[in-house]
């Protein structure tokens, strides 16, 4: 991984658009697309640990 994260530190200096998508979701349907994609792309799939915070009938509650 941090190969990886070399290698963007790298490239994007240069020009190039390259980054990690980081979904930021607890609905199982999103998290399940988000891994499906990670899969389809050989990237990698950041898991956020704040989703404790969203609290549903009112959303994100900061962090």
């Amino acid at each position: 991984m941090s190969e990886l994260l070399l290698d963007l530190a790298r490239r994007q200096p240069a020009g190039s658009a390259v980054g990690i998508p980081l979904v930021c979701s607890v609905h199982p349907l999103m998290i399940e697309a988000a891994v499906s994609q990670s899969f389809d792309d050989g990237a990698p799939q950041p898991v956020d640990a704040t989703s404790n915070q969203v609290y549903r009938p009112v959303g994100y509650q900061g962090g």
